[in-house]
């Protein structure tokens, strides 16, 4: 359970902005912005590279047969 929890957590948020960015309407102001795409994908790495990350600083990817 404890694997399956730590893949949500990884994929959630990605799924949640690549889900946002990908709604067409015109409002949006990334849409007429040069680099809005490059800026898009520049969230997402980001935020893919800082996940990881948070949950080894909060302990979740340690062995949890070995003791603390």
């Amino acid at each position: 359970m404890k694997i399956v929890t730590i893949l949500t957590r990884i994929v959630t948020p990605l799924t949640f902005i690549t889900g946002i960015d990908g709604v067409n309407f015109e409002p949006r102001p990334e849409l007429r912005w040069h680099d809005g795409f490059a800026l898009i994908l520049a969230a997402i790495m980001l935020v893919d590279a800082l996940q990881p990350w948070w949950l080894w600083r909060r302990g979740w990817l340690e062995d949890g047969a070995t003791p603390r």
